[in-house]
Protein backbone atom coordinates (compact mmCIF):
# COMPACT_ATOMS: atom_id res chain seq x y z
CA UNK A 1 0.00 0.00 0.00
CA UNK A 2 2.62 2.15 0.64
CA UNK A 3 4.22 1.80 -2.73
CA UNK A 4 1.09 3.01 -4.55
CA UNK A 5 1.10 6.08 -1.98
CA UNK A 6 3.92 6.65 -3.14
CA UNK A 7 3.90 5.96 -7.03
CA UNK A 8 0.73 8.47 -6.72
CA UNK A 9 2.41 11.23 -4.93
CA UNK A 10 5.68 10.95 -7.33
CA UNK A 11 2.99 11.20 -10.28
CA UNK A 12 1.41 13.73 -8.79
CA UNK A 13 4.68 15.77 -8.28
CA UNK A 14 5.80 15.03 -11.71
CA UNK A 15 2.73 16.30 -13.47
CA UNK A 16 2.36 19.58 -11.15
CA UNK A 17 6.82 20.25 -12.30
CA UNK A 18 5.87 19.87 -15.84
CA UNK A 19 2.11 21.72 -16.10
CA UNK A 20 4.38 24.22 -14.22
CA UNK A 21 7.67 24.22 -16.41
CA UNK A 22 5.52 24.41 -19.35
CA UNK A 23 3.28 27.35 -17.95
CA UNK A 24 6.60 29.24 -17.47
CA UNK A 25 7.32 28.25 -21.37
CA UNK A 26 4.04 29.97 -22.35
CA UNK A 27 2.59 26.67 -23.51
CA UNK A 28 -1.24 26.85 -23.47
CA UNK A 29 -4.03 24.18 -23.84
CA UNK A 30 -6.74 25.34 -26.57
CA UNK A 31 -10.22 24.02 -27.05
CA UNK A 32 -12.09 25.34 -29.59
CA UNK A 33 -16.07 25.82 -28.28
CA UNK A 34 -17.56 27.53 -31.05
CA UNK A 35 -20.52 25.94 -32.06
CA UNK A 36 -19.26 25.89 -35.40
CA UNK A 37 -15.88 25.48 -35.21
CA UNK A 38 -13.36 27.13 -37.24
CA UNK A 39 -10.81 24.89 -36.65
CA UNK A 40 -10.99 20.60 -37.50
CA UNK A 41 -10.02 19.43 -34.36
CA UNK A 42 -11.25 20.23 -31.18
CA UNK A 43 -8.18 20.57 -28.65
CA UNK A 44 -4.84 22.25 -29.50
CA UNK A 45 -1.51 22.93 -27.77
CA UNK A 46 -0.97 26.37 -28.26
CA UNK A 47 3.32 27.26 -28.90
CA UNK A 48 4.36 30.74 -27.90
CA UNK A 49 6.03 32.42 -30.92
CA UNK A 50 9.42 32.73 -29.25
CA UNK A 51 12.42 30.15 -28.68
CA UNK A 52 12.99 27.86 -27.86
CA UNK A 53 9.50 27.04 -30.36
CA UNK A 54 9.58 28.25 -34.16
CA UNK A 55 9.13 31.73 -34.04
CA UNK A 56 8.32 32.21 -37.98
CA UNK A 57 4.64 31.53 -39.36
CA UNK A 58 3.87 29.70 -42.27
CA UNK A 59 0.96 29.19 -44.36
CA UNK A 60 -1.18 25.99 -43.45
CA UNK A 61 -0.12 26.88 -40.03
CA UNK A 62 -3.18 27.00 -37.22
CA UNK A 63 -2.16 29.87 -34.89
CA UNK A 64 -3.97 32.18 -31.99
CA UNK A 65 -4.35 35.27 -31.93
CA UNK A 66 -6.56 38.24 -30.15
CA UNK A 67 -9.11 40.17 -31.68
CA UNK A 68 -9.60 43.60 -32.43
CA UNK A 69 -12.62 46.25 -32.71
CA UNK A 70 -13.26 44.81 -36.51
CA UNK A 71 -15.36 41.91 -35.14
CA UNK A 72 -17.99 43.85 -33.44
CA UNK A 73 -20.54 43.32 -32.94
CA UNK A 74 -20.18 39.78 -33.20
CA UNK A 75 -17.34 39.50 -30.87
CA UNK A 76 -15.40 41.50 -28.31
CA UNK A 77 -12.12 42.93 -28.81
CA UNK A 78 -9.76 40.51 -27.16
CA UNK A 79 -11.68 37.43 -27.94
CA UNK A 80 -9.31 34.66 -28.66
CA UNK A 81 -9.46 33.10 -32.29
CA UNK A 82 -8.00 30.25 -33.50
CA UNK A 83 -7.84 30.31 -37.40
CA UNK A 84 -6.14 28.98 -40.62
CA UNK A 85 -3.22 30.70 -42.15
CA UNK A 86 -3.50 31.33 -45.86
CA UNK A 87 -1.99 33.91 -46.85
CA UNK A 88 1.24 35.26 -46.17
CA UNK A 89 3.01 38.37 -46.38
CA UNK A 90 3.85 39.15 -49.89
CA UNK A 91 0.96 37.37 -51.47
CA UNK A 92 -1.37 38.85 -53.97
CA UNK A 93 -5.13 38.92 -52.42
CA UNK A 94 -7.86 40.41 -54.61
CA UNK A 95 -11.31 40.68 -53.52
CA UNK A 96 -13.55 40.45 -56.65
CA UNK A 97 -17.09 40.91 -55.50
CA UNK A 98 -17.52 38.25 -52.55
CA UNK A 99 -14.80 35.75 -54.47
CA UNK A 100 -11.17 35.64 -52.54
CA UNK A 101 -8.31 34.94 -54.73
CA UNK A 102 -4.69 34.33 -53.28
CA UNK A 103 -1.77 34.61 -56.35
CA UNK A 104 -4.42 34.52 -58.83
CA UNK A 105 -6.47 31.18 -57.15
CA UNK A 106 -9.83 31.27 -55.84
CA UNK A 107 -9.54 30.60 -51.86
CA UNK A 108 -12.89 31.74 -50.58
CA UNK A 109 -16.45 33.54 -51.03
CA UNK A 110 -17.91 35.65 -48.50
CA UNK A 111 -21.55 35.11 -46.87
CA UNK A 112 -24.04 38.07 -48.14
CA UNK A 113 -25.66 37.80 -44.71
CA UNK A 114 -24.44 36.49 -41.24
CA UNK A 115 -26.34 33.78 -39.00
CA UNK A 116 -29.01 36.57 -38.14
CA UNK A 117 -29.96 37.23 -41.56
CA UNK A 118 -28.29 41.11 -41.84
CA UNK A 119 -26.24 41.87 -44.76
CA UNK A 120 -22.41 40.21 -43.64
CA UNK A 121 -19.53 42.61 -43.23
CA UNK A 122 -17.01 42.35 -46.30
CA UNK A 123 -13.12 42.77 -46.63
CA UNK A 124 -12.12 44.23 -49.52
CA UNK A 125 -8.76 44.80 -50.75
CA UNK A 126 -6.60 44.39 -53.83
CA UNK A 127 -2.80 43.82 -53.60
CA UNK A 128 0.44 42.63 -51.53
CA UNK A 129 -0.62 41.16 -47.83
CA UNK A 130 1.45 44.00 -45.87
CA UNK A 131 4.83 42.84 -43.90
CA UNK A 132 3.67 41.13 -40.46
CA UNK A 133 -0.31 40.51 -41.63
CA UNK A 134 -1.78 37.38 -42.35
CA UNK A 135 -4.56 36.04 -44.22
CA UNK A 136 -6.77 33.95 -42.00
CA UNK A 137 -9.76 31.08 -42.63
CA UNK A 138 -11.61 29.10 -40.47
CA UNK A 139 -12.76 25.63 -41.73
CA UNK A 140 -16.33 25.80 -41.01
CA UNK A 141 -18.40 27.58 -44.46
CA UNK A 142 -19.62 29.72 -41.85
CA UNK A 143 -16.39 30.90 -39.94
CA UNK A 144 -16.16 34.41 -39.44
CA UNK A 145 -12.86 35.45 -40.46
CA UNK A 146 -10.46 37.44 -42.62
CA UNK A 147 -13.08 37.39 -45.37
CA UNK A 148 -15.27 39.72 -43.02
CA UNK A 149 -12.58 41.92 -41.11
CA UNK A 150 -9.50 41.32 -42.59
CA UNK A 151 -5.33 40.81 -41.53
CA UNK A 152 -4.21 39.80 -38.83
CA UNK A 153 -1.56 41.60 -37.53
CA UNK A 154 1.97 39.57 -36.00
CA UNK A 155 1.49 41.68 -32.86
CA UNK A 156 -1.58 40.03 -32.24
CA UNK A 157 -1.03 36.81 -32.76
CA UNK A 158 -0.65 34.57 -29.05
CA UNK A 159 0.99 31.62 -30.80
CA UNK A 160 1.17 28.24 -33.19
CA UNK A 161 -1.50 25.64 -32.59
CA UNK A 162 -0.66 21.92 -33.10
CA UNK A 163 -3.81 19.88 -33.10
CA UNK A 164 -4.22 17.17 -29.98
CA UNK A 165 -7.48 15.76 -31.03
CA UNK A 166 -11.66 15.53 -30.49
CA UNK A 167 -11.90 16.01 -34.69
CA UNK A 168 -14.43 17.51 -35.71
CA UNK A 169 -14.89 16.96 -39.36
Amino acid sequence: MEKVKTGIAVLLLSAGLIFFLAHLAGIAIYHDSQPEPSLPWRWYLMLPLRKPFRTEIKAGDYILFLTDRRTLPYYRPGTRFGKRVVGMPGDRLVVKGRDFYLNGRFIARAREKDSLGNPAPLFTYNGRIPDGCYFVLGHHPRSFDSRYWGFVCRKDILGRLIPLGGRVY
